[in-house]
């Protein structure tokens, strides 16, 4: 786990972003999975099916486009590191990197519904705190969806963790 680590330091690890959205998922099961510190806060603003998001990530991404280190190109959406930025070496260690660039790569859809899941299983674990696992079928039920979809997201967790 990177212990001290910044936005840009992502930025410098992955290189593009193809929404703000996705960045907030690839820091969140960052976070989640154990390969980056809680630096942030996520919440879902007061709707438990919505996607955590956090207002601090979302402030130091734009304090990082302010500062031009990085650019929103608007179309299709990329966010990506400006030229003189590219050649900026990240604090995260090598394998920290590989975790992050192989969350950010498995696509926009895949990664909403795997934040989904880990988050559904976040609060789970929250309102029950007597409980130390919460089931895969109180999970997919949360969620409205099968068990086996579930199952899924939980093994593609797993192996993105494991690296």
């Amino acid at each position: 786990m990177s212990d001290s680590w910044a936005l840009r330091d992502v930025f410098y690890a992955v290189k593009k972003f193809q929404t703000a959205r996705n960045l907030q998922d690839v820091i969140y099961l960052g976070q989640e999975l154990g390969t980056l510190s809680k630096r942030y806060q996520f919440d879902s603003s007061g709707s438990s099916f919505a996607l955590p998001y956090s207002l601090e990530l979302e402030r130091d991404l734009l304090r990082l486009e302010s500062q031009r280190i990085i650019f929103d190109t608007r179309k299709p959406g990329t966010i990506i590191l400006t030229e003189q930025s590219t050649s900026s070496p990240s604090s995260l260690d090598e394998k920290t990197q590989r975790i992050l660039r192989k969350i950010a790569d498995v696509g926009p859809n895949e990664l909403d519904s795997l934040t989904a899941v880990l988050w559904a299983k976040s609060v789970l674990s929250d309102e029950g705190n007597s409980r130390k696992k919460v089931k895969e079928r109180e999970i997919a039920d949360y969620l409205a969806t099968d068990i086996a979809r579930v199952q899924r997201y939980l093994r593609l967790a797993k192996k993105l963790k494991d690296d």
